[in-house]
């Protein structure tokens, strides 16, 4: 179910997976970048999100401000939120995954990923992931945010 649409990005939520995908389309930065991450951030604490597809399929490079934004604003968040699972859908721009494996690597090193990350070629691979680990847990998804 789509919960956001602009023209820089479209947020799909799965209530039944509590999973959340940012879609990103073509140049997104600065303050649609921000205000995109931030609805996102928003959905999730709302709606108990475990799962966030990142599918950067289609978003080109990251500017070096807005990927320390991202190190320093958004994946620290994703951890206290709950979120466990973190699906990266790696972009066709080569300069964009340059990036992302920038902020990963570094945010890793400081503690910041989520518990499982994974990348993959395909969205629908990412969904398919999701959906695997969202309802092959063993304990509810309450117990598991404790």
């Amino acid at each position: 179910m789509r919960v956001f649409s602009s023209s820089y990005l479209y947020i799909h939520h799965e209530p039944k997976l509590h999973s959340l995908e940012l879609e990103w389309r073509g140049r997104t930065q600065g303050d649609e970048l921000r205000v995109g991450v931030c609805k996102g951030l928003e959905f999730a604490q709302q709606h108990q999100i475990r799962a966030w597809i990142a599918n950067m399929t289609h978003m080109h490079v990251i500017c070096p401000e807005d990927q320390a934004w991202l190190k320093v604003e958004w994946l620290p968040r994703l951890r206290p939120l709950g979120i466990e699972f973190l699906a990266v859908v790696i972009s066709t721009d080569a300069l964009n995954r340059l990036c992302v494996h920038n902020i990963m690597c570094e945010s890793e090193q400081d503690g910041h990923a989520p518990l499982e990350t994974v990348y993959f070629s395909s969205a629908q691979d990412a969904r398919d992931w999701v959906r695997q680990a969202c309802e092959g847990s063993s304990l509810p998804w309450i117990e598991r945010r404790r």
